[in-house]
């Protein structure tokens, strides 16, 4: 049985993208160059720059792992987290290719791991067969 790194490092192996963006969520925002052009339209001079990504560190609470994760991401990966649903939705479902992340893959076979541990499905079970505290479970027409 292999180890998760050595599983994920095989996921990963095709990527070429820095190390910087194998441990956060960058959706595949990146550092992009180019140059800056003078306004005088005379002048042919162009200097060399590069455009960052908006990097944000935040913290997740991952329900699945029950602990609270603290990740770089983009803001164009915020916004894929609060549309998949959430934190969790959005590392089991976007495609590796997409998710383009050493770390992020981590998280998802860590998720796997534990969804299909027998603990995790009977407290899932037993807190979705039972009622909630003070509900009224008798039905009336």
């Amino acid at each position: 049985k292999m180890s998760v790194s050595a599983v994920v490092r095989q996921i990963c192996r095709g990527w070429s993208e820095p190390g910087r963006v194998q441990r956060g969520l960058y959706a595949g925002r990146g550092i992009v160059s180019g140059h800056n052009v003078g306004d005088d339209k005379l002048s042919p001079r162009k200097t060399n720059r590069r455009w960052l990504p908006n990097v944000q560190t935040k913290k997740f609470y991952s329900e699945v792992l029950g602990e609270i994760v603290k990740i770089n991401v983009t803001t164009g990966a915020l916004r894929c987290i609060d549309k998949a649903g959430g934190f969790d939705n959005y590392i089991m479902n976007t495609k590796p290719e997409k998710l383009n992340s050493e770390r992020g893959e981590m998280l998802r076979l860590r998720m796997l791991e534990k969804l299909s541990s027998d603990d995790f499905s009977a407290a899932t079970a037993d807190a979705s067969a039972a009622p909630a505290a003070g509900a009224d479970t008798s039905k009336t027409a």
